[in-house]
Parts: C-alpha cells; sequence; structure tokens
C-alpha cells in the first residue's frame, strides 16, 4: 500500500505518518516513508510519503498512491495528481473561510512595492521582532475555537493583531486594523473570550495569552 498525507504545518501530518508507521510494524509490515516539511512553522504545505511492503524508494510517485489522506481540504486536491484511479481519498472538510473573512478584513499592512529595502533600513528590538514571529505562526486551525465554551476567535484574532502590532511596518493601519478585525469577528458570531485558558492550551503552535491582552489594549486605543 501506498500512502500520501498532506495538511498544513502545525496539524500533525508527520505524527500521523509515525503513527502509521508503528501499526504496520506492529503487522510485521515492512515500512519506508518519506517527508517534506516545507514552511511548516508558517502555516505552509507539508507531505508524508508512506508505503508498506516491498518498496525500495520511499517516494510515491503520481498516480499510485492508493490513499490520499488530507487534513486540510485545500492541500488534499492539490495534491490529486498523486491518487491512483480508484484510489481512496479521505479529507477533512472542516470549513475555516470564517478565518479568511477576518483576516482579508484587516490582516494585511499597505507598503509601497519595488525594489526591496535595506535590511537593517528599520530597527526593531529582537524581543519584539521574537514576539511577532511567535503570533504570526498562528496557522488558524481552529483549535481555539473549538476549545473555548463560548467559541470565541480571540487567541486567532489577536495572534494577526500582534504580528503587525509588534512591528513598525504594522503600526500605520493599527487603529484601522484591530476596528475591521474584531467588527468582522463580532459579525460572524464568534462569542467573547471565557478567559478560562482553554485556547492556550489546546493550540497547536503554543500561541500565548498575552496576545489577547495586546489585542484588547489596541482595541482601546482605536477608539
Amino acid at each position: 500500500m501506498q500512502y500520501i498525507i498532506v495538511g498544513i504545518g502545525g496539524q500533525g501530518i508527520l505524527f500521523a505518518g509515525k503513527v502509521l508507521g508503528a501499526v504496520a510494524l506492529e503487522k510485521k509490515q515492512r515500512v519506508t516513508g518519506s517527508e517534506v516539511h516545507g514552511m511548516a512553522q508558517r502555516g505552509g504545505s507539508v507531505i508524508s510519503h508512506f508505503k508498506t511492503g516491498d518498496f525500495i524508494s520511499p517516494l510515491v510517485r503520481a498516480g499510485e498512491a492508493d490513499v490520499l489522506l488530507a487534513f486540510d481540504q485545500n492541500e488534499g486536491i492539490r495534491n490529486l495528481h498523486f491518487l491512483r484511479e480508484g484510489g481512496a481519498f479521505v479529507v477533512n472538510v472542516h470549513d475555516r473561510s470564517a478565518f479568511d473573512k477576518i483576516q482579508v478584513a484587516g490582516g494585511f499592512i499597505s507598503v509601497n512595492t519595488g525594489s526591496a529595502p535595506e535590511a537593517n533600513t528599520i530597527s526593531v528590538k529582537k524581543k519584539n521582532a521574537d514576539e511577532a514571529f511567535d503570533s504570526a505562526i498562528c496557522i488558524g486551525c481552529g483549535a481555539c475555537v473549538a476549545a473555548c465554551k463560548n467559541a470565541s476567535a480571540m487567541l486567532f484574532v489577536s495572534a494577526k493583531i500582534s504580528q503587525f502590532a509588534l512591528l513598525p511596518q504594522g503600526r500605520v493601519e493599527a487603529k484601522e486594523r484591530v476596528r475591521a478585525m474584531v467588527e468582522k469577528m463580532d459579525e460572524l458570531g464568534f462569542g467573547n473570550c471565557s478567559n478560562t485558558g482553554a485556547c492556550e492550551a489546546e493550540c497547536p503552535k503554543q500561541i500565548k495569552l498575552d496576545n489577547i491582552a495586546r489585542l484588547n489594549r489596541e482595541y482601546y486605543k482605536a477608539y
């Protein structure tokens, strides 16, 4: 059997491959595989090739996979070429479009395009740069909303606010951004923060509650 497991960073693609490998080994089957991590920590594509049986190469060729297991719908469609005719396509159809709408509302910066600026043109404190990066690794998986008894998206929204609020490039539109994203979050029907910390506990990227406190401060300053 030849398997392809795909998704985005943080969803457990590599872990799923290890679990399948452990199960196959328990059944005395020969196991081989390969992993392509990609931009895993930034929510990028991750793919795992997995084979059981008498195979030499760990990679699955296009059109030969017996099973395509997709943790993300878009990644599943993108990798359909691996699946053989008559193969099984198992996909997670969890709808995350609400997060996309919040991001479109204000999760961006407006800059002049052209040649790349010098790397040290804008000074950024290391502490701020580190915290901004830690916030930016949020992949919008929805675990925080599922864990919250109020179905709040505050951890997700605060991470997206923080990744810009901590950097000089994001300060120009800071007020408009936080107002637009919080307004869109409320419009989509997400609940208020429950203050239980369940979101932080379940977040696969370990996004901190400090971001929610920063979101509240930014929101208050925006009016």
